[in-house]
């Protein structure tokens, strides 16, 4: 025997974005100024920033205030341009182009969307405000910790958020509101009876790729193929001037 509509309504409560957030990220790089000026007297007066191809440190910091205070610097940037995009999801949590999204399912896959991008933004808050204080005081020889650490933190709030993004979607199946929402999977669309490459975003503006179109997988490393070869060539760069 199925449970009437109401039940399921009452069972399923529809997850919320925390707005408390959107401030998080720019607590914890404040919190990092503030323990940089407690503990500059123990900063040496240089520390390793990158390593080359070999595995050794080959540019360094020097203990100045812009130097040691840029990577949070850099993270206040980067944090607000990513809230910009999480309050603009939020300020247009339309239903695209199909008329069966109910505004309800939009303005919660918005508001899970904009929860995303502001995990994301916190994780990367707290690696550059670890790399802020563990640079200069730990003084790494190697980078092979630092980065398994930087990817563990990435990875762990990309799954977060895309747990959240899947118990949303679970959530509109259980209230009955997950009509023209077939295919999408959290973050993102992957539909085998849908014949189209791009379809247009469940929210906001834009289009999105299809992922169960035998193309989207080619057509994504073709997009991602141009920064990666600017990047590569900056590295390439960096490594044959030294």
């Amino acid at each position: 025997m199925r449970p009437p509509a109401s039940f399921k309504q009452a069972s399923a409560p529809l997850p919320q974005s925390s707005s408390w957030l959107r401030w998080l990220p720019f607590l914890v790089l404040l919190l990092a100024a503030v323990l940089v000026l407690l503990v500059w007297d123990h900063f040496p007066e240089r520390w390793p920033i990158h390593w080359g191809w070999h595995g050794k440190p080959d540019r360094w910091a020097r203990k100045a205030p812009l130097e040691a205070f840029f990577p949070i610097g850099f993270g206040v940037f980067l944090c607000g341009i990513i809230e910009g995009i999480a309050t603009f999801i939020l300020a247009c949590p339309r239903a695209g182009k199909d008329q069966r999204v109910a505004p309800e399912a939009a303005r919660t896959i918005a508001g899970l969307t904009a929860e995303f991008t502001r995990v994301v933004s916190l994780a990367l808050a707290i690696v550059l405000a670890g790399l802020t204080l563990v640079l200069p005081l730990w003084r790494p020889m190697r980078s092979g910790l630092l980065v398994l650490s930087v990817l563990i933190i990435l990875g762990m709030a990309i799954a977060f958020g895309m747990w959240r993004m899947r118990q949303g979607a679970r959530a509109l199946q259980a209230r009955e509101l997950f009509a023209g929402l077939e295919g999408w999977n959290g973050l993102i669309y992957h539909n085998p009876q849908d014949p189209r490459l791009w379809v247009p975003k469940i929210t906001s503006f834009g289009y999105t790729l299809n992922f169960a179109h035998r193309w989207s997988w080619v057509l994504l490393l073709a997009i991602l193929a141009v920064p990666m070869c600017v990047v590569l060539m900056v590295l390439v760069v960096s490594w044959t001037s030294l």
